[in-house]
């Protein structure tokens, strides 16, 4: 039983690039809608966990300064 020929190596690398891309793409995509679509208290509270990671900064004369 004869089957079809093996696909070229750079038929078979553009595939492979082609379909990373998609998938990349629709990742991407579900985290934008998710995002989209959280409660703003939800997105808030997230935001204040963030920045409590980041050291805290005042504005003094103009100059950031860390405490």
């Amino acid at each position: 039983m004869s089957g079809r020929s093996p696909l070229r190596t750079a038929a078979t690398g553009t595939i492979v690039v082609i379909l990373a891309t998609v998938v990349l793409a629709a990742d991407q995509f579900t985290k934008y809608l998710a995002l989209q679509n959280l409660p703003l208290e939800a997105a808030g509270a997230r935001h204040r966990q963030l920045s409590d990671l980041l050291p805290h900064q005042e504005r003094r004369g103009g100059v950031l300064a860390r405490q």
